[in-house]
């Protein structure tokens, strides 16, 4: 982090920017894109080295705020992680092998920066998903000695030596990544943590807990800062809003996408869509009860339908016996008979789902939902639907992989009248097909569909 903000900036490789310093007194630029990986690709170009993504560390007094972390783990890792083989994240684990000292030096932290409970799950949900991805995540590692020079001779934990230890633990984890063999398509070491750390021309007072003026040394200038910015967020940190990147961001906040703003070739500030813009633009496509519902999942079962719709069958079926289900299955899903069930299905699935249908990576700029210009001349016929509830409430999507269309429709729908909320969704086949293939492993059809998006 700058002097300006503990909680940081952004840096990442100017896309199609050559490497030489901007100028320090010129205005910077604020680029729109659909999607926070979209920005960061175009950043990162053709990037091998080392990318450190740096936080505004989240608080109890923000827990209510989707944390930069989260969308980092939903939004942007998946995007980077076919590049990526190794993922650092700026923890450790308390072993509670290293007695008092131990405990007084985790308590005082905790209590100090007041992270919020939610936190160490979204850590540990991080690393799971990295590793998912086959991206092998670091965690770091402090031992008895370092636990003991933490505490000061008046029994109070010594902050400056805490962060400088932080940075040094950083530096050596990222130095020991690139020293393990990489494949040649999977070159990046990612980095993940507070804004302080990642700094690639930090203040002169703060530069001895940066680890990235001697990583970019050490990689011979393939170096990138990336910081991520969470609007709301910044809204509670005066001294944030008086950065030069402000400004230029400022203008564009009520602009649907993420904004990235330059400050140097190898830096510049990743700021998330405005979540009011953001949830209007949702809203308007979805309405407010089922946004609402796919930003709070608490369960989904997953179902194999057949294309046609419930009760008018092509000809050739229209004598099929019925599937055997288990009792209190649905008849259909979204208007199309179930013929079979998914496995159990556990809440981080739902949210895994529904963080990739509320992503706007998923759409693409000139077609449904968000724009018509482009229409696509193919019949929705869906083989995968899921129901997803949140408390009373639920709601079905449909997939047609053939298509790459997405359909929604609201539970309970007595009438059978069915709203289009439908969208195109072509960047995100991987995602859904994979998600599809875990929730249905018994199902030959979903199984047979390839997770490479046809040309």
């Amino acid at each position: 982090m700058r002097a300006a903000a503990l909680g940081g900036l952004a840096a990442l490789l100017a896309y199609s920017h050559p490497p030489s310093p901007m100028d320090p007194n010129g205005p910077l630029i604020a680029e729109k894109f659909v999607s926070p990986a979209g920005a960061v690709h175009a950043f990162l170009d053709h990037a091998t080295g080392v990318v450190a993504f740096g936080e505004l560390h989240q608080t109890e007094k923000t827990a209510g705020i989707r944390s930069s972390l989260a969308r980092f783990t939903d939004e942007i890792l998946p995007a980077v992680a076919p590049r990526a083989s190794h993922l650092i994240v700026e923890t450790w684990i308390s072993r509670g092998t290293c007695g008092e000292t131990e405990q007084q030096v985790t308590k005082d932290v905790a209590r100090t920066t007041e992270r919020p409970a939610e936190t160490e799950n979204e850590i540990v949900r991080l690393l799971r998903r990295a590793k998912e991805l086959g991206v092998a995540p670091h965690v770091l590692d402090v031992d008895c000695h370092e636990y003991q020079k933490l505490v000061g001779a008046d029994g109070a934990v010594d902050y400056d030596r805490l962060l400088t230890m932080t940075g040094q633990h950083l530096g050596r984890a990222i130095e020991q990544a690139l020293a393990l063999p990489r494949p040649a398509d999977r070159p990046l070491v990612l980095v993940y943590g507070g804004a302080l750390h990642n700094d690639l021309l930090p203040n002169p007072e703060l530069a001895k807990y940066s680890f990235g003026p001697a990583i970019d040394a050490l990689t011979h200038g393939d170096y990138r800062e990336i910081d991520l910015f969470v609007p709301e967020l910044v809204d509670t940190m005066p001294a944030l809003r008086a950065e030069r990147w402000y400004a230029a961001w400022r203008p564009t906040r009520t602009k649907p996408g993420a904004t990235l703003v330059r400050r140097q070739p190898r830096s510049a500030v990743l700021l998330f869509e405005d979540q009011a813009t953001r949830r209007k633009k949702y809203e308007a496509w979805l309405g407010p009860q089922t946004v609402a519902l796919l930003q709070a999942p608490d369960r989904i079962e997953a179902f194999a339908v057949r294309p046609w719709s419930s009760g008018y069958p092509p000809p050739g079926h229209e004598n099929d016996p019925p599937p055997k289900l288990p009792p209190g299955t649905p008849v259909d899903i979204g208007g199309h008979p179930v013929y079979a069930v998914g496995r159990r299905l556990t809440v981080d699935f739902a949210r895994r789902l529904t963080a990739v249908v509320l992503d706007d990576g998923t759409y693409s700029a000139r077609q449904p939902p968000f724009d018509d210009f482009v229409m696509k001349s193919c019949m929705f016929d869906p083989g995968v639907g899921y129901r997803i509830w949140s408390g009373a409430r639920a709601v079905d999507v449909l997939f047609c992989f053939r298509c790459d269309q997405m359909v929604l429709r609201p539970v309970p729908n007595p009438r059978k009248e069915f709203p289009w909320m439908g969208a195109d969704v072509d960047n995100a086949h991987t995602a859904f097909v994979a998600l599809a293939k875990e929730a249905l492993p018994g199902v030959p059809a979903v199984q047979a569909v390839s997770e490479i998006r046809p040309p």
